[in-house]
């Protein structure tokens, strides 16, 4: 199965404080192969990082009530340990404080003259005709709660023991591979800031009316339920240690990236072309793999992200197609100069 995680990194700390659900003997070895990666692929090494978000036990059998989920103070220690994980117990360091992770490398930045950058002004027209025009009015979008259990319902708890019974058929290595593809989603406003950052086509205001930069809120937009979506899911589920999940969100969009791009759109529009790629043949395939362990619903949530990743980029692809060849010579320039 391709897996997509382009922009994971497990901060030192974080790594070294959220291996205490594997025996020392475990971690140890884990700390070696984190150190010495040779010979094991990249695969490996992310299954190694993020198979301490599974639950430390076996989930039981829901017997839950849902007025003690509702409201924390009427949980029991049981119930929390078997259903949050051991994530839910260990204290939290309150005296250091954060510090992303930080490299000592020169950054090139605004590396485009100004007679590229009056290309993409000069293409706002084509844009607003070709490209915002396929964007749907959110009334006739659909929502994560399309694919998940109605709270607003009678029939609410019993769908949620439905999920949590079909999730207890998926193996321990899929919800790997899902909460990597999760994590990835969520780290949504690193991308929009990453955008934000490109000459002649960021949105200078927030609020823009400028084509480009409304079609970086839309994306967004869109974006933001796919994140929604798994996590809500991961949760319902519990085969998952949230807390340590959402540990690890927080590391990643307080640490950035750094594509070096250098605020050219240019280079920024060709990285994502890959890396969107990517992105939908992991999800692809892991809807696949949902279908082939019994769980339809998941199956249905993952290929739907699936098809959004087609979806969003064929506007663009068409438009290209049949732009004039005066643009697609302007954008190929820039590849060759």
């Amino acid at each position: 199965m391709s897996i997509a995680f382009p922009y994971i990194k497990i901060h030192p700390e974080f790594a070294q404080n959220h291996l205490r659900g594997v025996s020392s003997s475990k971690r140890k070895r884990s700390n070696q192969e984190a150190t010495h990666p040779v010979g094991k692929s990249i695969k490996e090494q992310m299954a190694v990082q993020l198979s301490t978000f599974l639950t430390s036990k076996p989930m039981k059998s829901p017997t839950f009530n849902l007025s003690s989920i509702a409201n924390p103070s009427q949980r029991s220690p049981k119930s929390m340990s078997s259903n949050l994980g051991s994530g839910s117990t260990f204290k939290e360091n309150v005296k250091n404080p954060y510090v992303p992770c930080r490299e000592a490398r020169v950054q090139v930045t605004h590396s485009m003259p100004p007679e590229k950058i009056e290309i993409f002004k000069s293409m706002e027209d084509w844009a607003e005709k070709n490209v915002l025009v396929h964007l749907k009015p959110v009334e006739n979008c659909w929502q994560p709660q399309d694919f998940l259990p109605d709270a607003a319902t009678d029939g609410f708890e019993e769908q949620v023991r439905e999920l949590r019974e079909r999730a207890r058929e998926i193996p321990d290595d899929y919800f790997v591979a899902l909460v990597g593809s999760m994590i990835t989603e969520e780290a949504l406003p690193t991308y929009q800031t990453m955008l934000n950052t490109l000459d002649g086509v960021r949105d200078e205001t927030g609020s823009s009316l400028t084509p480009w930069a409304i079609w970086t809120r839309a994306w967004t937009a869109e974006e933001n339920k796919h994140g929604d979506l798994l996590n809500k899911y991961l949760y319902l589920s519990g085969r998952v240690d949230m807390k340590r999940i959402e540990k690890t969100i927080q590391y990643l969009i307080g640490a950035g990236m750094d594509p070096c791009t250098e605020n050219s759109p240019y280079l920024c529009f060709i990285y994502t072309s890959f890396q969107e790629r990517a992105t939908s043949i992991s999800h692809g395939n892991t809807g696949r793999l949902a279908k082939a362990h019994g769980e339809m619903k998941l199956a249905q949530i993952v290929v739907r992200l699936h098809q959004m990743r087609s979806v969003m980029k064929q506007p663009i692809q068409k438009s290209w197609k049949s732009s004039s060849r005066s643009i697609q010579m302007a954008l190929s320039w820039h590849l060759l100069t």
